[in-house]
């Protein structure tokens, strides 16, 4: 039986190298604070089991990672070609990129926390409808079918209290099985929309990108948008030190590439991207380390922090052997 891959990637590997020196080291700075350290990017990015699903029969599986690694193989190819000077791209590449750019926005930790606020936020909201027109009666029938047995009068006044006081009630725990399955339903979707979306490149000639463990960045005039990739007019993502990819609003009747351009760089444009990437950023944000590119930005707490929601903290070389409580 093959041995689990405990330490998975929530930012693709590959992609992480075009920010890393010769040593295939970044620079990593966490936004709960500390000095930026030097790490590999076999290290960055990396959460315990994040995708390890238990099995029917009690076994545990790290398939997803595996089929995430054939898809990443393709798109691995393609954004060399970008990289490496061509475009616009021919559409076999054009796919595998638009392909990796959905997957590596869905899989993030940033999106189960976004599943998992919308799991709290129906619970509460189905509860909350349940129980309004039938009073405590009521309460104490839904809260029998929710645990199988007769709940007693204290914990009936105990929810009843939650509930009239407008504490909001949490839904079930979104898992990596669960995650996965929503990475599955959208994905196909996902792709197609970002491929139907015009793409602008920007070489930087002296100007230095960052990106951060969630490289995907939706935007809004420039701001950040929580969520919605359908809507969002502009997805920003940083594909090196030097190079961005945006993806605009679809135009109404023209093919896909057609309008896919490439213009010339400014100042203004690598700091209102990097503090975009900033922004977004769920635990991290990364660097190359002979650059110096923070300058001037502001650096938001972890997302969890604006949350209120626990860390899914992302293992170092430090305490790599450590599991982290998910």
């Amino acid at each position: 039986m093959a041995k689990i891959k405990r330490r998975q990637h929530i930012v693709s590997k590959f992609y992480l190298s075009g920010f890393a020196n010769g040593t295939k080291r970044v620079m990593q700075i966490r936004l709960a604070g500390g000095n930026p350290q030097p790490i590999s990017i076999t290290d960055a990015t990396v959460i315990s089991h994040f995708y390890t699903v238990t099995l029917p029969d009690g076994t545990r599986s790290d398939a997803f990672e595996d089929a995430m690694s054939e898809l990443e193989r393709a798109a691995a190819t393609s954004l060399r070609r970008i990289l490496s000077g061509t475009w616009p791209l021919p559409t076999a590449d054009r796919e595998a990129v638009a392909s990796w750019i959905a997957l590596q926005y869905l899989r993030t930790a940033a999106v189960r926390r976004t599943f998992q606020e919308l799991s709290d936020f129906l619970t509460d909201l189905a509860l909350r409808t349940e129980v309004a027109g039938g009073g405590k009666d009521r309460l104490r029938t839904v809260l029998q079918e929710i645990d199988g047995v007769s709940p007693t009068e204290e914990d009936v006044e105990f929810w009843w209290d939650d509930l009239t006081a407008g504490k909001p009630q949490p839904g079930p725990t979104i898992d990596p099985a669960d995650h996965l399955q929503q990475i599955i339903r959208q994905h196909r979707d996902s792709t197609l929309m970002m491929r139907a979306r015009p793409w602008t490149l920007i070489r930087f000639r002296r100007k230095a990108l960052i990106t951060g463990d969630c490289p995907v960045v939706l935007l809004d005039d420039g701001a950040v948008v929580g969520a919605g990739y359908a809507l969002a007019p502009t997805v920003l993502v940083p594909l090196d030190r030097r190079t961005a990819l945006l993806l605009s609003e679809v135009a109404a009747g023209v093919p896909e590439g057609e309008a896919d351009v490439q213009i010339a760089p400014t100042a203004a444009m690598a700091r209102v991207f990097n503090q975009a990437i900033a922004s977004n950023a769920y635990a991290a944000v990364f660097h190359h380390p002979d650059d110096d590119p923070l300058t001037g930005l502001s650096l938001p707490p972890p997302m969890r922090s604006r949350a209120g929601l626990p860390d899914l903290p992302l293992d170092d070389e430090d305490d790599a052997e450590a599991d982290p409580v998910i």
